[in-house]
């Protein structure tokens, strides 16, 4: 062990010095310190206090912003509220005039144009968009069953579409027991199975008792089709106009198609440009106006005249036909225009010879080509003087515009050019 020596009054002593140890390791562990986990707690509750801190300013900092915000949109909600005050107190009856007259139709869907970024159908629905307004305009327009009864489609036979399906069964639900205005065009060759088609024509069909117009425009390969996918309802009691026309002429309308008119009791106009022999026959004493733009024979003309009593308006082509000889008068009281198109001169002779319309008014005449001679002329003087009619206007076409000089001279007291 170290000494230290000191020389005192020359009496040698010694001291001992002791140096400092480290404390046995027994003892260092009883010695007070921090812990891990007081320590990481510590950090938590600080950092705690300083996140709260900073909400708490950071809320200080953009509560201004904000009360500002909501004092402008306050002040906006007035400004509206006032412009908005005239129309709160608009009454509905004049709500329903306008909603009506912007809602021509209630639905329009064009198949054949779809959205460039996401790919639908393109679909106009005037009715929907003033539902989904406000409160008060939905309310105005779901009691308004008029507003969605005007449905126009046109359609892609073979376009993968559930979209169109559902806008139409929105609308025939919403339209409630408001009769139906139909437009109703498609194109295509009906040789794929059509899935999605065919349920959008069955839903229309299924709402047969609900038309009051109705316009069918296909491609002719789509009506033989018909009969197989569609179900026919049998009946449409308040259809008073149908139109069936085809872009081309087909072997059939189908068995749908072809019956739709014997089934709707106060059709006053229609409009075919297709004409069957075995299905067209029937009598209504409510049709007024009927056009078969395509040719007939002159004994259909007769079954026409015959079949329907309260004819006012005929329009037709009459077709080339070498046995046409028939006795019978065709005499009609109640037609007024006329309008005739006689291919071949046989046929002309024996239409004109048996026509007898005292009541018609207008009169459209024209021929193909073939040699007319006195013939022709006294065919057709002798028809309009045998039924003593009082012309407003006449119209002669092709080459009977020949005697249109001389029949003015005969029907001058009454004729209008």
């Amino acid at each position: 062990m170290p000494s230290a020596i000191s020389n005192n009054n020359n009496h040698c002593q010694a001291e001992r010095v002791a140096e400092e140890r480290p404390a046995p390791v027994s003892q260092q562990s009883s010695t007070p310190s921090l812990s891990d986990s007081k320590i990481s707690h510590t950090q938590k509750s600080v950092v705690k206090s300083v996140d709260q801190d900073t909400l708490f300013h950071d809320a200080k900092i953009f509560r201004p912003p904000k009360t500002l915000g909501m004092l402008n949109s306050q002040r906006d909600r007035d400004h509206f509220g006032a412009l908005a005050g005239p129309m709160q107190n608009t009454p509905v009856e004049i709500w329903t005039e306008i909603f009506r007259w912007c809602c021509l139709p209630g639905l329009f869907v064009h198949q054949d144009i779809q959205d460039d970024f996401t790919g639908e159908v393109i679909a106009v629905a005037p009715a929907m968009d003033i539902s989904q307004t406000c409160t008060l305009w939905r309310r105005i327009a779901l009691d308004i069953p008029r507003l969605w009864s005007d449905i126009q489609l046109e359609l892609v036979y073979d376009l993968r579409d559930p979209s169109t399906k559902r806008w139409l069964d929105c609308y025939l639900l919403r339209s409630k027991t408001a009769p139906l205005n139909l437009d109703v065009s498609a194109c295509g060759n009906g040789r794929d199975k059509g899935r999605f088609f065919w349920p959008i024509l069955q839903s229309l069909f299924d709402n047969g008792n609900r038309w009051k117009t109705a316009s069918f425009r296909f491609d002719a390969e789509l009506f033989p089709h018909t009969t197989k996918h569609l179900a026919n309802t049998g009946s449409y009691p308040t259809l008073e106009y149908l139109n069936i026309s085809s872009s081309g002429q087909p072997d059939s309308l189908g068995t749908v198609f072809s019956q739709i008119w014997k089934h709707a009791p106060i059709l006053r106009t229609l409009y075919l440009d297709c004409f069957c022999k075995r299905t067209f026959p029937f009598t209504s004493h409510c049709l007024q106006s009927l056009t078969i733009d395509i040719w007939v024979r002159p004994v259909h003309l007769l079954h026409i005249l015959c079949n329907f009593p309260a004819l006012q308006h005929l329009t037709t082509h009459v077709a080339e036909e070498l046995d046409v000889a028939f006795s019978t008068e065709l005499f009609h009281s109640r037609l007024r225009s006329l309008y005739l198109y006689i291919e071949d001169l046989t046929s002309f002779v024996t239409v004109l010879s048996s026509l007898t319309l005292p009541t018609l008014l207008d009169f459209d005449l024209a021929v193909g080509d073939f040699d007319t001679d006195q013939e022709v002329f006294g065919c057709l003087k002798g028809m309009l003087q045998r039924s003593g009619c009082r012309l407003q206007e006449l119209s002669l076409g092709g080459q009977l515009g020949a005697y249109q000089q001389e029949l003015l001279e005969l029907l001058k007291p009454t004729l209008t050019c």
